[in-house]
């Protein structure tokens, strides 16, 4: 079995909508309708060496036939949302021009600038700014995930645990345990939820009963290639 790959917590999004004139709304509705437009999602992993020794750097790349990019979106990528990727993510949106199929010219949203190698083979890019791509499929249209899936992070002071846990009849389970540690206080902390989930494409889209919705990009990672 192919061990299944996802970013959670990539994004909140309120389930109720926030007032806005005409104007920014009409602007807003302009962004999302270009965000119907066909791109591809690549997985890029890239191997890095530093003091606490050798590291996988794993990242997503959209790029969209309009010229725009986004690098690892918070809000999924069926589709894109640009008008909220710009806003709350900006350091990693904006758009691209490929020069020679050898780099790729980047001006993000921040005002920031970037060139990146490329390497293409059968059309779809195999190196970006020297990491390992591939392009993505999205996942078959009605596919439900049944297991569980864990990660943490232990620093000097702070370990959190997360935990999920997937059924087929499109419910979830999260759990949330951190603890803290210093000279003067202990503390912990545990969270659990439950909801429900759907996956369109390449985007898990998780709601929860207080109408918090939390959207990630999601594959399964072939690990024998």
């Amino acid at each position: 079995m192919k061990p299944l790959f996802f970013i959670t917590v990539l994004s909140i999004v309120l389930a109720c909508n926030n007032s806005s004139s005409a104007d920014k709304q009409d602007a807003s509705d302009t962004e999302q309708s270009r965000s119907e437009s066909n791109g591809d999602l690549y997985l890029r992993t890239y191997m890095w060496t530093g003091m606490y020794g050798t590291s996988l750097d794993i990242s997503w790349i959209y790029l969209d036939e309009n010229g725009t990019i986004v690098k690892n979106p918070k809000y999924g990528v069926n589709p894109v949302n640009w008008a909220q990727e710009k806003q709350d993510n900006p350091k990693n949106t904006g758009t691209y021009k490929v020069v020679g199929d050898t780099a790729l010219h980047i001006t993000w949203q921040n005002g920031e600038t970037d060139t990146w190698s490329l390497e293409k083979k059968d059309g779809d890019y195999t190196i970006i700014d020297g990491g390992i791509t591939t392009k993505q499929k999205g996942m078959p249209e009605g596919y439900h995930l049944e297991g569980q899936y864990a990660s943490s992070v232990v620093l000097p002071n702070v370990a959190s645990t997360s935990t999920l846990v997937f059924k087929k009849d499109g419910t979830f389970t999260s759990s949330n345990y951190g603890t803290v540690t210093t000279p003067d206080v202990t503390g912990e902390l545990e969270k659990k939820n439950t909801g429900t989930y759907t996956i369109s494409g390449n985007t898990l889209t998780m709601t929860f009963p207080v109408g918090k919705v939390e959207k990630s990009v999601i594959t399964v990672w072939d690990m024998d290639g």
